[in-house]
């Protein structure tokens, strides 16, 4: 390991603290996770000039480990990893985005962070990416590999999934709390839409045959009361008017991933195949079947829809662990660094 190469860590969705104007924690705390205390974070409707309107809140650092019941129930989604990467040799940076926000935003404060940390030590990065923070990493590395030493993708949804669907539609609780996250909230955050697959995969027709959707077009989650034209209590207009352009700015996102025609730097995957994973919704005569069929990965991203895009060289790792756990597997530490 070169002790001279800068370790630079970006977290996935959800996984960052958010603050309000008093410097308050606002996502998440013991209290939230208990459902005692429920604030608002979902972002307003409205876009202007194709910049989402912002809603007071801001982003504070990583999120490490809440204490929701000391000694009996923690969450720790990076608290191993952050801890492991203080006590190696090599300098580490946390990069931390507001997760709510468009990716193309948090894309550019990306460039000119690893820009900043580049010339500070005269080293490309060694980036460590989990979920969300993948995509960002690829579609930044696409656009600038000279940025990159290497890669450690974690858990990322490169080919996209249907996997955020069913979160859309249906009230899900976070801990104990139904509404902190609930379809109406998420619906309002871009990067959920970003999850879809560009290819169209991921939805059955009655019969059970593959059928094609076109997923960034706002026709399909209309017809279909998809997100927030079944959950949310803003007029029809106000809504269509939002997923037209959160559709439109998450496909081109994706589009940035796409491999392209440059020299890759080392690429590690870390990945799962343990858990049952919705990779397919089915068409009823009224509705969807929302766990129509299952694949295996990491209960949220499916193994195979994990894989990087065709072209790009990689190698691979194999956790037990679900998708928020995934960076967290002791057994990965030795083989990431």
């Amino acid at each position: 390991m070169n002790s001279q190469v800068p370790i630079v860590f970006i977290h996935g969705f959800k996984g960052a603290r958010l603050i309000n104007k008093e410097n308050k924690i606002v996502w998440i705390t013991p209290l939230q996770v208990l459902a005692l205390h429920t604030p608002a974070i979902g972002l307003p409707l409205i876009w202007n000039n194709n910049v989402q309107e912002k809603d007071g809140l801001s982003v504070h650092a990583a999120q490490d480990d809440v204490s929701v019941i000391p000694g009996l129930y923690r969450i720790s989604p990076y608290g191993v990893l952050l801890k492991a990467m203080a006590s190696w040799e090599q300098p580490f940076y946390s990069f931390v985005y507001d997760w709510r926000r468009s990716n193309f935003e948090t894309l550019n404060l990306f460039e000119k962070f690893i820009e900043s940390i580049k010339q500070k030590h005269g080293s490309k990065v060694k980036v460590i990416a989990h979920s969300n923070g993948g995509m960002l990493t690829l579609a930044l590395l696409n656009q600038r590999p000279d940025l990159f030493e290497s890669i450690v993708f974690i858990g990322v949804p490169f080919r996209g999934g249907i996997g955020f669907l069913p979160d859309l539609q249906v009230v899900r609780a976070f801990g104990l709390n139904k509404r902190i996250l609930s379809p109406a909230v998420l619906g309002s955050m871009t990067p959920v839409y970003t999850s879809f697959p560009l290819t169209g995969h991921g939805a059955l027709d009655k019969n059970g045959v593959p059928h094609l959707t076109d997923y960034f077009s706002v026709q399909t989650w209309q017809k279909n009361q998809w997100g927030l034209f079944k959950t949310s209590k803003e007029s029809k207009e106000k809504i269509e008017k939002f997923m037209i352009e959160a559709l439109k700015q998450a496909k081109e996102f994706r589009e940035l991933m796409v491999s392209k025609n440059i020299s890759y730097p080392p690429i590690k995957v870390v990945l799962s195949k343990t858990r049952p994973t919705l990779f397919a919704i089915k068409a009823l005569d009224k509705g969807w079947d929302l766990n129509a069929l299952k694949k295996p990965g990491d209960g949220r991203i499916c193994e195979e829809d994990a894989l990087p895009p065709e072209g790009i060289p990689y190698t691979k790792f194999y956790s037990n662990a679900e998708h928020s756990d995934l960076i967290n597997d002791p057994k990965i530490m030795g083989w990431i660094r």
